[in-house]
């Protein structure tokens, strides 16, 4: 009797494992896979927001089975705070940017990301983004100056605002001034490659490299590159040299600052030893500068807009940058960050609602045990930025609207880690958040100083270009204060 019993538990077992719940799945796959190669950028985007408010409706995990792939899409939060926290390993999507930025960082694996980071921290610690406070002033004196030309027009300002922000990242991030060295020609390139990009995940046979390597793509990824590693390749053999220099005691004059590239350096290179080979240096300058530049650019783009909206919050800035920034146009100190309160908070909201990577993916490296599934080792996961930042359980009936004052009220804040996910949380969070938010803070605090925005953002159309980038609806209006 005993072994009948016995028998019938292992059989129930069996039983209840195939009967193990699985996430929906989900529909109009085959319309996801034609918008993806065949419509535009903006309309993948619109994509990519249906599919996280259909994942939300659905429980917050739905999968996707494409042969020897499983994908599934996260939007609830729990599991979101699970994936991001339990799980360091990168999806394979990420292999299609390493001929841009390498294996040392966005893509590194994890016992690379493990030795790295502890550099990065040096390199990116508050006592040397205070460094480099001058430089961000200098370049958003510089900015305003520019957006001079453009008083009384409706116009588009994207171009204005990515030179000058490049400018000021690159001489941050490699040290000396680099105005020289950078041109139009280093933003193009970077937005090509961001194509490419793009252009091997919209069309499958050029994810494979065996396809991708005799095409028109990668042909312009080639050119595009050529230019980027120029830049970083003559600052990495200026800055060593410099370097080794000092290590022999020779004369070499003072830096006003370490830039990011000189305190990596300093703490990797010594007189008979390098961690890093030269094409790693480039490896991480260049993420470094893809993640600074391009992301903070966009950002800026996108507060100008939601301020210029919204002349109430535009009224409040403008308040509290005359009462912190006397007199009026000076140098933003690190004393006065603090006290940019309502601005950090208009910051905030405008990253939440417009997050500059709004998905990203992980790869289960072990069985993961979601709230309400189980999601075996190797699976893809997509986390839905997007969707977490404005979830309406999390944040309240006004999710999808701008109001700043959610952040200065800590009732109305959610307690959930992962509620504002724009700078990654969990195990490879964003290292690079208190640079931006310094730099962001102050280019912000010229601008809306100086000038009154006048923009429209019901008008905004986006489009996924591995970033979030406005692609319509972007033009604004500025006068003088």
């Amino acid at each position: 009797m005993f072994v009948i019993l016995v028998c019938l538990f292992v059989c129930l077992l069996y039983f209840l494992r195939g009967r193990e719940k699985t996430p929906p799945v989900v529909p109009n796959l085959l319309r996801l896979v034609w918008t993806i190669g065949t419509s535009s950028l903006a309309d993948l985007f619109k994509e990519i927001v249906k599919l996280g408010e259909h994942t939300s409706r659905l429980g917050g995990v739905t999968k996707v089975d494409v042969k020897f792939l499983s994908l599934y899409f996260i939007t609830s939060p729990d599991d979101v705070a699970t994936v991001l926290y339990q799980s360091a390993e990168k999806s394979f999507f990420y292999d299609l940017i390493k001929p841009y930025v390498g294996d040392q960082l966005v893509t590194a694996n994890v016992p690379v990301f493990k030795r790295n980071r502890p550099i990065m921290d040096l390199a990116l610690k508050i006592d040397v983004i205070q460094q480099y406070l001058p430089t961000f002033n200098t370049y958003s004196a510089k900015l305003v100056e520019d957006l001079g030309e453009k008083v009384g027009m409706e116009c588009d300002l994207t171009d204005i605002i990515t030179r000058n922000i490049l400018e000021m990242v690159a001489q941050a991030t490699m040290g000396h001034s680099t105005t020289d060295l950078i041109t139009d020609d280093y933003a193009a390139a970077v937005d090509r490659e961001l194509e490419v990009l793009v252009n091997r995940v919209r069309r499958p046979w050029l994810f494979f490299d065996l396809f991708f390597n005799f095409s028109e793509e990668k042909r312009q990824q080639d050119r595009a590159l050529e230019v980027i590693w120029g830049l970083s390749d003559r600052m990495i053999k200026l800055r060593k040299e410099e370097h080794y220099k000092r290590l022999k005691n020779e004369h070499v004059e003072k830096a006003e600052f370490r830039s990011f590239l000189d305190v990596v350096i300093q703490n990797t290179v010594t007189s008979d030893s390098e961690l890093y080979t030269d094409i790693e240096l480039r490896n991480l300058v260049d993420n470094i500068m893809l993640a600074a530049f391009d992301t903070s650019a966009t950002a800026i783009e996108f507060l100008m807009m939601c301020v210029g909206s919204d002349s109430r919050v535009q009224e409040k800035v403008y308040e509290e940058l005359n009462r912190v920034i006397v007199p009026k146009g000076r140098a933003v100190t690190q004393e006065d960050l603090p006290q940019l309160v309502y601005l950090e908070a208009v910051i905030k909201e405008t990253l939440r609602l417009y997050p500059i990577g709004p998905i990203m993916a992980r790869r289960a490296s072990k069985n993961m045990k979601l709230e309400n599934y189980t999601i075996p080792a190797g699976a893809q996961l997509v986390v839905h930025i997007w969707s977490v930042n404005r979830n309406k359980q999390l944040w309240g009936a006004d999710a999808d609207e701008f109001i700043p004052e959610r952040w200065l009220d800590p009732a109305r804040i959610p307690s959930s880690p992962v509620a504002f996910g724009t700078f990654g949380p969990g195990r490879r969070y964003c290292i690079g958040k208190t640079y931006a938010m310094h730099m962001i803070k102050i280019v912000s605090a010229h601008i809306l100083q100086s000038y009154r925005v006048t923009a429209d953002i019901s008008k905004l159309e986006l489009e996924f270009v591995v970033l979030l980038k406005p692609v319509a609806g972007r033009s604004m209006r500025i006068e003088r204060r």
